[in-house]
């Protein structure tokens, strides 16, 4: 065999080592698994006063400390139900041991993002009466469910409790800034067309106040939020778009948004002390068709809310 035909199926083995098997691979993926067609929970609430609580982790060492101060504080933690989808590396050097916890173990490289792993939480409620989600990097004050139930037994029934909540030192597990924070409002649209919201600090509320946003970070209510918003499975890898997409959803099922009138619990959005699910190799390829599953649903429901509301 002459040298330039070694040469030509080196190089052509190359090429398929390298680009052609890990395009296909990745056509694969996209047409079979991360858009594949998945069942929504249907369970039907209970009235059990039972909170389900949803945190999706991804390489966070601050989850334990999450769960911890989740436990601590809460008043009555028989009427607590968490689920934890812990997505680590084998690398990382920290994990949840909590039996008080129900957890989805998965492999950081099997990720696709928060509404991936929040999906697959959702679909662990078992009927639960009340629903809280939460970043895993979060700390609550104290009674903070004796709390939320008070507040939001004030309210309608699709009424949700949900804000940027004030941030805390993850160092010290102190509060930042002042801890409370005013109605969410939209302050603009970023580059991708998606809104974003945004609210104020404020020094004191007398009541749960009208507000007009969603936030993935904290969100409290009637599990009915399960059954009228559900998490889509296919939303690979999107994260800017999940809060309007919930939040559009929930306006054409006639609920209202409220903050609270109380400090709750407190958040983290530095993410400097940690990885993210923008480092899967996935990310570049398919975040954009999510994206684009996204908008055509948003559009088609602004068509209708604008029609009713002058705030879209």
């Amino acid at each position: 065999m002459k040298i330039y035909n070694i040469i030509f199926i080196l190089l052509f083995l190359y090429l398929c080592i390298k680009i052609i098997f890990p395009k296909l691979y990745l056509y694969y993926k996209i047409k079979y698994l991360y858009f594949k067609n998945l069942p929504y929970n249907t369970n039907k609430i209970l009235n059990d006063n039972i909170i389900f609580v949803s945190i999706a982790s991804y390489r966070d060492p601050q989850l334990v400390h999450t769960v911890n101060s989740l436990f601590d504080m809460c008043s009555d933690p028989s009427l607590v139900h968490v689920v934890v989808c812990e997505q680590n590396d084998i690398t990382d050097t920290f994990t949840l041991n909590d039996k008080r916890v129900q957890k989805i173990i998965m492999d950081s490289k099997l990720a696709r993002g928060p509404c991936w792993a929040r999906y697959l939480i959702q679909q662990e409620w078992k009927g639960e009466e009340y629903y809280l989600q939460i970043d895993s990097h979060t700390r609550f004050v104290k009674d903070w469910d004796k709390l939320l139930r008070t507040e939001i037994k004030s309210l309608g029934k699709k009424s949700c409790l949900s804000n940027y909540v004030s941030t805390y030192d993850i160092v010290t597990g102190k509060c930042i800034n002042k801890p409370l924070r005013g109605p969410m409002r939209i302050v603009g649209k970023g580059k991708d067309g998606f809104y974003r919201f945004n609210s104020k600090y404020v020094d004191h509320l007398y009541e749960p106040t009208k507000s007009f946003g969603w936030s993935g970070c904290f969100s409290f209510s009637s599990s009915q939020l399960i059954l009228d918003a559900p998490y889509d499975p296919k939303t690979p890898f999107l994260f800017f778009g999940e809060e309007t997409d919930i939040f559009l959803r929930l306006n054409k099922k006639g609920w209202e948004f409220y903050v609270p009138s109380i400090p709750i619990c407190f958040t983290s959005f530095d993410r400097s002390y940690r990885k993210t699910f923008w480092e899967h190799p996935d990310n570049k390829a398919v975040g954009p068709l999510s994206r684009k599953r996204i908008k055509k649903r948003m559009n088609k429901l602004l068509i209708m809310l604008k029609q009713r509301d002058h705030r879209f």
